[in-house]
């Protein structure tokens, strides 16, 4: 059986043409070029003058995935060709979603460094000039429960992280921390804990949060 490869490509969309129609400047270009592995479910954010993309990315281990980055400029250039290792813990690190606030991106993923079967949160900002400013992450959630697919906004002071929890209740449930641009999760008083958003009877789709 021949294994599947998955690279990352970007399509640069132009001024509309026709109704309900975007034109394409160039065509889609290469994001990444570090090798012939596995990268998939790819996330980006603009910070005002470029793009901060991110994915899970399988090239230190085909079977498990850590987190790696790569500006791109508006003009399509791609600033880091090689990559920027956002985390490699242990184990795998999925499903990456960022937001842009205060000068740096908060990258937010599921992390499985602690425990193989039990994802937490973790996060990591990023600067402007793509440095990884919290290489051993942010431990955003810890709870005993199966953490996952998170998604991060920002108000014009802190982030908002929020994810889908299983465990706590019959099924999955909302939950959701703000983090400050000091990288400190902001914990509520009462409740203790994360904020839970959302507890639905069935399972939730994939989350997203806007930015201001």
């Amino acid at each position: 059986m021949r294994a599947a490869m998955f690279v990352l490509l970007a399509v640069p969309l132009g001024v509309a043409s026709g109704v309900g129609r975007l034109a394409v400047d160039d065509g889609e270009f290469l994001i990444d070029t570090s090798g012939t592995r596995e990268r998939k479910s790819p996330a980006s954010a603009f910070d005002g003058t470029n793009y901060l993309t991110v994915w899970e990315d399988c090239r230190n281990d085909p079977d498990r995935s850590d987190i790696y980055g790569a500006r791109v400029s508006q003009s399509g250039a791609v600033l880091d060709p090689s990559g920027l290792a956002i985390s490699r813990a242990a184990d795998r690190q999925r499903y990456p979603a960022l937001a842009f606030g205060n000068g740096d991106h908060l990258v937010a993923w599921e992390d499985y460094r602690s425990n193989p079967n039990y994802p937490r949160i973790y996060g990591a900002r990023v600067s402007q000039a793509g440095t990884v400013l919290d290489p051993s992450g942010i431990l955003i959630q810890s709870a005993a429960m199966y953490l996952s697919s998170p998604a991060v906004s920002h108000d014009g002071t802190n982030y908002l992280v929020v994810w889908q929890d299983f465990g706590r209740g019959a099924g999955y449930d909302i939950y959701g921390a703000r983090v400050s641009s000091l990288h400190r999760v902001m914990r509520q008083r009462r409740p203790p804990g994360p904020v839970q958003v959302c507890s639905p009877p069935r399972r939730p789709a994939l989350l997203a949060v806007p930015s201001s």
